[in-house]
């Protein structure tokens, strides 16, 4: 330590150019360090995502889940494997222990899909877990009447642009019109000509071909021969001749069709027989305080500054809308609640900085040995986010609050120092300044030492923590251990320096101060009543220990926030339009809410990190509240207001109103999660359902709901007896229902400059069994129809089915008012274990944040 110190003082140049050199490195690495509201916290797991259209969610659980279930679990390698099947999609989610080989597992799970038999038309891929999926901004642009061309240029001219900023990683637009040619047939025509679908379709594709025909040799040039046809416009798309007699109907038909026909002939035109008109197709609703508008959602690269790239994509976006005359209104903004939380932080850490310069100057009343004691503070933390850009890390709440906790402790050490300095310089006239400077840190040099690494000590295991709480409080100890690191080595090599340059004219003064004089009689006081001391200490301890129970427990604190979100979902009947009309009845009573700032509303839109089933009678509401007011406070007024509203039209309709986490994708843990395995279906639904009830008697829940949804009718075809005699096929049945069930997709189209899809289906729907029992059908013994060879009979079966380690599954949920997870969940697990379930039926697992917080500081 001697040689240390009598490097520095010898060499004071060289500290000097040291100190620079740190400044200059931690001034640029605070402009170019990226600036997030959380650390990035990765999960190690992989999603399999299936959409098979026309399937149930028991044939996805069939064909699709089943299968690649049982594909992964003879793999293994993993901790946990769930699933849900829905119609036309199902999500299989694989969790993985933390240090696995991510990409390997990725390519592993794609070799399983390539190997599994799959449905035909079933479109299947795997998907990483990252919080950078989320958007980093949503912003929505209202159309003005007078700007008919928004679309075109939203997908023309802004979505190229915001690509084009450098970190965004992709851009979705909602509430987008698609343009297609419907050509909807006479169902009654096309049976008397014995058309289908499919014989209508092959004559207008033949109508766009282009074919070589070879080559021409003209002198010295050789001339390509082509013959092409194309369709231009819907008058091209009438005059299409359809050739009679082709079908595979029965030619029988088609020939009587010709003979009653007015003009005998082998052809008709398509306009003879459909309707053929331009139309929009809009899969997706989107609106903004009750305006249309388009939803732009920006999501950024995982290694992307949020706050420089939300400021360029708001840039972009503000200068679509002046450019376009549209308005553009901001749902979501992380950069802004980025530059909040960073703005804050900072603001603290600023006060915490002013009192410890009060307090060092009020102690030792020397404004230059205050002043040499703060230069600790802004060369350890630019020294610290210096390193912190070395190793990746972003300037978060984490990043800062660590450096903020360790204020007090970085200036601490310098105190101790050139307070020494200072004592030795009055004391000691006859020494020189450098030699005061040696001895007196030489004396306290051993007790800064200890007591800086005795509080490393208790800070450094927190990086060593596993899973996301060590991934989330990793860069916090990593800051504090770097700031407390750096102020010990600022005490005890650039202080001594300044103090020998500072103190060379102190006066020795022996006047006693009034803190000396009060502190040396409570000494006294307190040495003369040692075993009063101890007792009371003891008990002190003890009653720290005890209280340790009482306190709140929960992963982060969920604070207060004022978003909320609703999801009604509508009779699996209702379409879009009809679900757009009930979402217009629940925006008149938000308009005359006081409370509300803005809400936006999506119909058709699948939400989530991992997207999802779109479904056309699910309306989503965000209920941006105003500033001052609170979410939770206000949650019941909103549930019970949009429940009225919907009930009016749809009874049965679920409505669930719930407070949006604040935590900026890092969910703050507290939560209750209760899993039941056992039993049929049913008998795990009346669980749940006695569960929900027992959960809705605690006023400490909120958000309370299970992931069974109701049943839906299912009609199931089954060939009769009558049908095995006349030999018919399933696949023939299939296609016969099929004709009258799907719309035919013809193809993409140039009409008018515009490419187009052409789609192709009947004019009358198909809406009850009658209708699918008349459907006509070719069999060995001529025309007959479906109900002839078939019987349908009505089945029940689940919209949605939960699989855990293959396994059927039913989930209650829960989110916990306030921060006591520990005391709510003792709670809910003793009730919940008292309750009487049905037979078979058995709890699995009760989890949540709190079992979280227990595994990752275990391990």
């Amino acid at each position: 330590m001697q040689r240390l110190l009598g490097f520095s003082l010898k060499n004071t140049v060289a500290i000097t150019l040291l100190v620079i050199f740190v400044l200059i490195g931690g001034i640029y690495a605070t402009k170019k360090i990226k600036i997030e509201t959380y650390p990035d916290v990765s999960f190690p797991a992989l999603f399999i995502q299936s959409t098979a259209t026309n399937n149930s969610a028991d044939e996805m659980e069939e064909q699709v889940t089943n299968p690649l279930e049982d594909g992964i679990k003879q793999l293994g390698g993993y901790d946990t494997l769930t699933s849900t099947s829905s119609n036309n999609t199902a999500t299989i989610e694989v969790e993985y222990p933390y240090g696995t080989d991510m990409d390997k597992q990725k390519q592993q799970l794609q070799s399983i899909i390539d190997n599994t038999d799959l449905p035909d038309g079933t479109e299947t891929k795997v998907q990483d877990f990252s919080l950078s999926d989320t958007a980093v901004y949503e912003g929505a642009i209202a159309q003005n009447t007078s700007n008919k061309h928004l679309q075109e240029a939203i997908e023309d001219d802004l979505v190229p642009n915001l690509k084009k900023v450098e970190g965004v990683a992709n851009v979705t637009v909602e509430g987008e019109k698609t343009p297609e040619i419907s050509i909807a047939v006479d169902k009654n025509k096309a049976e008397q000509y014995g058309l289908t679908l499919q014989t209508i379709q092959q004559a207008i594709q033949s109508q766009d071909y282009k074919v070589s025909l070879g080559e021409i040799d003209k002198h010295d040039e050789t001339i390509p021969l082509e013959l092409k046809g194309t369709l231009k416009s819907i008058d091209d798309l009438k005059r299409i001749e359809i050739p009679l007699g082709t079908s595979q109907n029965n030619e029988n038909n088609t020939q009587k069709a010709v003979m009653n026909k007015p003009k005998q002939t082998q052809n008709i035109t398509l306009s003879d027989i459909a309707t053929i008109s331009q139309t929009s197709d809009q899969s997706e609703i989107s609106r903004f305080n009750g305006k249309d508008s388009y939803l732009i959602s920006v999501t950024k690269k995982q290694d992307a500054n949020t706050d420089q790239v939300v400021r360029q994509v708001k840039k972009q976006m503000k200068q679509f809308s002046e450019d376009h005359k549209s308005t553009l209104y901001t749902v979501t903004d992380q950069g802004k609640e980025i530059e909040d939380s960073v703005s804050s932080l900072l603001r603290e850490a600023g006060l915490g900085i002013l009192f410890a310069v009060a307090v060092i100057l009020l102690f030792l009343r020397n404004i230059r040995a205050t002043i040499i004691a703060m230069i600790s503070l802004p060369i350890s933390i630019l020294a610290t986010i210096w390193v912190l850009k070395g190793l990746d890390y972003t300037l978060n709440i984490m990043t800062l609050g660590g450096m903020a906790v360790a204020v007090g402790r970085i200036v601490d050490d310098s105190i101790v120092v050139i307070e020494n300095i200072f004592r030795w310089r009055q004391e000691k006239q006859s020494y020189t300044p450098k030699q005061i400077a040696l001895y007196a840190t030489l004396e306290v040099s051993k007790a800064v030492a200890s007591s800086t690494i005795a509080t490393l000590v208790v800070f450094l295991p927190l990086a060593f923590v596993s899973d996301v709480v060590g991934q989330l409080f990793r860069p916090f100890a990593i800051s504090v251990v770097l700031s407390i690191f750096f102020s010990l080595a600022v005490s005890l090599l650039l202080i001594p320096v300044l103090g020998s340059k500072f103190f060379k004219k102190v006066s020795h003064v022996e006047k006693e101060g009034w803190i000396s004089k009060y502190y040396e009689k409570l000494l006294r006081a307190v040495l003369r009543k040692r075993f009063i001391v101890i007792v009371v200490s003891l008990l002190l301890l003890i009653g720290s220990f005890a209280l340790i129970s009482k306190l709140d427990v929960a992963f982060l604190p969920a604070g207060e926030g004022n978003t909320l979100s609703a999801k009604i979902s509508l009779p699996k009947s209702v379409n879009l339009y009809q679900a757009d009309d009930e979402a217009k009845m629940i925006e008149n009573y938000l308009k005359n809410q006081q409370d509300i700032d803005y809400s936006q509303v999506s119909i058709g839109v699948a939400h989530g990190l991992r997207g999802g089933q779109k479904s056309n009678n699910t309306i989503s509401v965000n209920i941006q509240l105003k500033k001052s007011k609170n979410a939770d406070a206000l949650l019941d007024h909103f549930q019970r207001g949009i429940q009225d509203v919907v009930s009016k039209q749809y009874k049965d309709a679920d409505v669930n109103v719930s407070a949006t986490s604040q935590q900026g994708g890092v969910s703050s843990g507290n939560n209750i999660e209760i899993e039941l395995s056992g039993g049929d279906l049913s008998k795990q639904t009346n669980a749940a359902n006695d569960i929900i009830d027992l959960l809705n008697q605690n006023k400490q829940l909120k958000n309370i709901s299970s992931n069974q949804s109701d049943e839906q009718k299912k009609w199931r075809l089954t060939i009769n007896e009558e049908g095995k005699k006349d030999g018919v096929q399933y696949t023939q049945l299939m296609q016969s229902v099929k004709e009258y069930l799907s719309t035919v997709s013809v193809g993409s189209y140039d009409m008018n400059g515009t490419t187009e899809d052409v789609l192709l289906n009947y004019n009358s729907k198909m809406t009850s069994k009658e209708d699918i029992e008349n459907i006509k059908i070719n069999t060995q013994k001529g025309v007959q129809t479906v109900g002839d060879v078939a019987d349908i009979k009505e089945v029940k079966t689940p919209t949605t089915i939960y699989h855990d380690n293959g396994e059927q599954v039913t989930q209650v949920t829960a989110d916990i008012k306030g921060n006591d997870t520990a005391g709510v969940t003792k709670q809910v697990i003793k009730k919940v274990q008292a309750l009487s379930l049905p037979k078979g039926v058995e709890v699995q697992q009760i989890s949540g944040g709190l079992a979280d917080i227990r595994v990752d500081l275990a391990a």
